[in-house]
């Protein structure tokens, strides 16, 4: 089928679902919610169509978290097997930041700098409207797979070489906020995060004895240093010093902390330090074989209210509970802890709480949690430390740094980063002598 003919196609079957949307009073009242949150001007029909669209890819919705695609193959009468086809495909469209590696008469080659997957892609439109475009130029575009081939669809942006430091910024935001965009449509990536995981959560075993340790945000950086240069370099802290850095406040309390909302803003937050926080609180380091590295708050407050029988005497447990079990954005880690401590106890403590009538942890996972079910491997840290965009970001940092002869002789590895980070040199900056 030739290619205008298949975008022709596309159209036909986003149109159906356009106006599936829009008959179905539910699915309507969402979108308009949508377009009032992000304040849309309705009256600009090239913007409407374009954060619509958006919507389609990236709205879940209920319990199941379905997407629209889910909805529209359910909803739609009389779709053809084709038009089906269609929808899958668009449902398992990747979405990415794709760099140009090679431009031929009718293909380009694609690398995704988010799963690194080399792509051969056909675009959707003339190749004329890609004349500015070059080897070494970024895409911000979905590729759709229909009958084995690739295409380009949906570009949002087109960012120069000159201005790459964008890409890997972006690149690296979507890892953040989202790991298992890193192994998406790319099984080596996946296999390669369970074998980091995994070896963490051994290394970590070996140093604590144990997988979980609780001490104050103001010790934590330090905790964190010790455990990579383990996990690293076989460097093994001594008893005597970790024992100084496990020593959680004796009376820790929840508190709401809008810069630590989620796991992605936890590792940014990790690179400036906890210990940056103006109040004091206690964090939990977990190491898992699933989620890898977790630096999590007030993990302690939460099984504490499990626990406790007079758990209405800690302040805010509302709070706490709700954010660790209703919050999609934190892994389901602590709920598993809970559960497999206290399974006595676990389950009548959320239902009295959240006034619930649960019957097992898997009915909690699958009404707020269901994203780490179907994507368990989900730890920032790992993944951006094995990414070629984050490796780039830092090396892209180093290129601008017209000092960076004199900073290489004068900055010893473990000596604090002099861009500010807060890091340890060979942790940042000096990442980009070893790619």
């Amino acid at each position: 089928m030739l290619v205008q003919e298949q975008n022709i196609q596309i159209s036909v079957v986003l149109n159906k679902i356009f106006s599936y949307l829009n008959s179905n009073l539910n699915l309507k009242k969402d979108l308009d919610d949508y377009y009032g949150a992000i304040g849309l001007d309705r009256k600009n029909k090239s913007v409407l169509n374009n954060y619509t669209i958006n919507y389609i890819f990236e709205r879940r919705l209920g319990k199941d978290k379905k997407s629209i695609f889910d909805y529209a193959i359910l909803g739609i009468e009389n779709l053809s097997e084709e038009e089906k086809n269609i929808i899958n495909a668009l449902r398992n469209s990747v979405d990415g930041v794709f760099e140009v590696r090679k431009i031929t008469r009718d293909k380009f080659e694609l690398f995704n700098i988010v799963n690194e997957k080399l792509y051969s892609v056909k675009p959707m439109e003339k190749m004329v409207k890609f004349r500015n475009l070059s080897v070494g130029h970024f895409l911000l575009a979905r590729i759709i797979t229909l009958n084995n081939e690739h295409f380009l669809y949906h570009i949002t942006d087109h960012i120069t070489y000159s201005n790459r430091i964008t890409a890997f910024q972006v690149a690296v935001s979507r890892l953040a906020q989202n790991p298992a965009l890193f192994y998406k449509d790319n099984l080596e990536k996946l296999e390669q995060i369970k074998r980091q995981a995994s070896n963490l959560e051994q290394k970590f075993q070996e140093l604590f004895e144990t997988n979980s340790v609780v001490t104050s945000n103001k010790l934590a950086d330090n905790l964190i240093e010790a455990i990579n240069d383990y996990v690293e370099d076989d460097k093994k802290t001594s008893k005597t010093k970790l024992s100084k850095l496990i020593s959680p406040l004796k009376h820790s309390q929840y508190f709401d902390i809008k810069e630590l909302q989620t796991e992605s803003n936890l590792f940014l937050q990790a690179q400036k330090g906890f210990s940056a926080q103006n109040k004091e609180y206690n964090v939990t380091l977990v190491a898992d074989k699933n989620y890898g590295l977790q630096v999590v708050p007030f993990m302690d407050i939460f099984l504490e209210i499990i626990e406790r029988d007079d758990y209405k005497e800690i302040k805010d447990y509302e709070k706490c509970v709700k954010k660790f079990v209703q919050d999609n954005q934190i892994t389901p880690l602590a709920l598993y802890m809970a559960s497999e401590k206290y399974p006595d106890k676990f389950l009548q403590r959320i239902n009295e709480i959240l006034e619930d009538e649960f019957n097992s942890l898997d009915e909690i996972l699958h009404k707020y949690k269901s994203f780490y079910l179907e994507n368990p491997y989900t730890s920032s840290t790992i993944t951006l430390y094995s990414s070629y965009a984050f490796k780039k970001l830092i090396n892209s940092f180093e290129e601008n740094n017209t000092n960076n002869q004199q900073t290489s002789a004068k900055v010893g590895r473990n000596d604090a980063c002099p861009c500010g980070s807060g890091l340890k040199y060979k942790k940042c900056c000096g990442l980009a002598s070893q790619i």
